[in-house]
């Protein structure tokens, strides 16, 4: 899987250009972005500004750049490799009325414009607003300084100047204006070689600090004394409690002591409470958990900030893959237990994941299309993702799913499952509620990744290239420690309350991660950005709400299999009658 993704990867890699003396550089216009609302993108010729009329040179999208909201305009300008310009005119506009109040508008929100040169990014204000007098401005001039290493280039940057205004706040005007727009271009050698001319975006100050290095290293220690405390208390309470089994199997029936998780040793090998359902969700989350690891350590061995919408296309991919792994753990764990419907229940496994996503993504589309916005994915994209499910997924799925009804686990054969189950006790001490456990459970994992997830938000929401992947790696880590650790706690705590339905509360309480996880995203709305509007509340909520699902089921699943493998260990060790 890691060898086909990285296969993939190495065919997008860095497309290395070299150029010729005077050779054509294509400045590519891409989307124009409130600052304060990353989402929120639309297309820079919604705006009266200068821009290219050859539509033949209009950017052709793969798949990815078309899930992140890119849209490429070649700008024509006159831009040749180590050719200095000193000012070369660009375009005349005449603003009427309508054009300087969209520019007006667009210049109080903030409104950056994104370029691209060499598949370099770079960024510029459209104007400013003076803080005094309130007139807005708009930048006539725009100078590039593009730094070069032989035949590569290295670095661009823009440097807006020569400000009009445009709006007079004491008059209130907004008059019909005539504006000439130039660029100047610096052609300046670097001894920077071209595998590292992306570290300038990245931010070491933030991402390494001593703070976060502090915090993985408070989260690593804390999480392994936990364990460790955690794996002490019940080896030792399991140990009496077998001792105390042993001895009372000596016993006359009337003088044992009738009471803990044996009691439901013909009950705990039942199959959960609505099975079908129960497979799709750990099914599920098994391979999203293979997901995640997969994209980590393939960021690790290949960084993928330097491509645009690689990411995005890697994680499509990797999905489609990984279907496989989902079937594998849907048939396997449906015939475990026992269920007859086997056919329904890799239907819906398969199905079930990739309809919520699509559900949630028309719900974006359907706004982003309202919005005119950059961020709607087109027909032709969803037909190559409708592709990929219909054609990669859905076959690798059933592939996997008869290999797991194949060669599946087998519980125990200790003792037969009752024909009738013990009853449920009524009464329970306040901490052995499922409800209780459940909720309660995913504080730990959640305080595990906790800083990462700060840095991942952080990330995502305001401009900043994630690259600390090892970071992220150990956080894995001990998220997947902090999950198992829980689940084993919960499910001891309702066994020895007689209560056998230890399915459900393993898997609740470790996913409950994902309820702690949607908490620190409302905080982190707003408490930590200055996000506004009805198209960025949506896509943020959306994006978070969707991630929180998927924290869900991965926290879900690997604290189950956890418990399940408790399971067997406790009552593998134990004498039945």
């Amino acid at each position: 899987m890691w060898i086909l993704c990285l296969l993939i990867h190495a065919l997008a890699d860095q497309k290395r250009h070299d150029y010729s003396p005077n050779e054509e550089v294509i400045l590519w216009f891409n989307k124009i972005v409130p600052f304060n609302n990353p989402q929120e993108s639309y297309a820079y010729n919604k705006l009266p500004l200068c821009r290219g009329e050859r539509k033949e040179r209009l950017y052709s999208l793969a798949l990815g750049e078309a899930i992140e909201g890119y849209e490429l305009y070649d700008s024509e300008m006159d831009i040749k490799f180590m050719n200095n310009i000193q000012i070369q005119p660009f375009c005349s506009k005449n603003l009427n009325h309508e054009a300087i109040t969209i520019l007006v508008n667009a210049i109080k929100r903030n409104f950056w414009i994104q370029m691209y040169i060499d598949n370099l990014p770079f960024w510029s204000e459209i104007g400013k607003e003076d803080e005094n007098t309130k007139d807005i401005f708009i930048f006539s001039h725009y100078a590039f300084i593009i730094s070069y290493n032989n035949s590569n280039i290295i670095k661009v940057q823009v440097m807006p100047g020569n400000p009009i205004r445009i709006y007079d706040s004491k008059r209130s005007s907004r008059d019909i204006t005539d504006i000439s727009f130039t660029y100047s271009v610096s052609w300046v050698p670097t001894d920077i070689e071209f595998r590292h001319r992306f570290d300038s975006y990245l931010d070491p100050g933030f991402f390494e600090n001593n703070v976060h290095w502090f915090s993985i290293i408070n989260s690593f220690v804390l999480v392994i004394l936990l364990c460790g405390i955690v794996m002490l208390i019940l080896y030792r309470i399991l140990n009496k409690d077998i001792e105390r089994y042993e001895s009372q199997s000596d016993e006359p029936m009337d003088l044992a002591i009738s009471s803990g998780w044996k009691q439901v040793a013909g009950d705990v090998y039942r199959p959960p409470d609505l099975l079908i359902f129960f497979t799709i969700l750990y099914s599920t989350g098994w391979m999203l958990a293979w997901l995640i690891a997969e994209c980590i350590i393939t960021c690790i061995l290949h960084p993928m900030y330097s491509e645009r919408g690689e990411f995005a296309e890697m994680m499509v991919v990797a999905y489609s893959l990984l279907g496989i792994i989902g079937g594998f753990r849907c048939g396997e764990y449906y015939c475990r237990n026992q269920g007859k419907r086997w056919k329904t229940a890799m239907f819906f496994s398969a199905l079930l994941y990739p309809a919520f996503i699509a559900i949630i993504g028309l719900l974006l589309n359907a706004i982003a299309v309202m919005y005119s916005s950059t961020q709607a994915i087109p027909i032709v994209s969803m037909l190559e993702i409708l592709s990929l499910i219909l054609f990669v997924y859905l076959p690798l799925f059933i592939i996997g799913s008869l290999f797991g009804r194949k060669y599946r686990l087998r519980y125990p054969a200790i003792q037969k499952i009752n024909c009738i189950s013990i009853p449920i006790l009524k009464e329970k001490k306040w901490y052995s509620e499922p409800a209780f456990i459940s909720l309660l459970g995913g504080l730990l994992p959640f305080g595990s990744i906790s800083v990462e997830i700060y840095f991942i938000f952080t990330s995502f929401w305001n401009y900043k290239f994630y690259y600390v992947y090892g970071f992220a790696l150990a956080g894995y880590f001990l998220f997947i420690l902090s999950l198992i650790c829980v689940s084993i706690v919960a499910t001891y705590i309702i066994l020895n309350s007689e209560d056998y339905r230890w399915h459900w509360v393993s898997f609740i309480s470790s996913g409950s991660v994902g309820i702690y996880l949607y908490i620190y995203s409302i905080y982190y709305y707003f408490f930590k950005t200055s996000m506004t509007g009805l198209f960025q509340f949506s896509f943020y909520f959306g994006y978070t709400g969707l991630a929180s699902i998927t924290v869900f089921l991965i926290a879900g699943a690997i604290g189950h299999t956890g418990s399940q493998y408790f399971v067997r260990k406790i009552y593998n060790n134990i004498k039945f009658d």
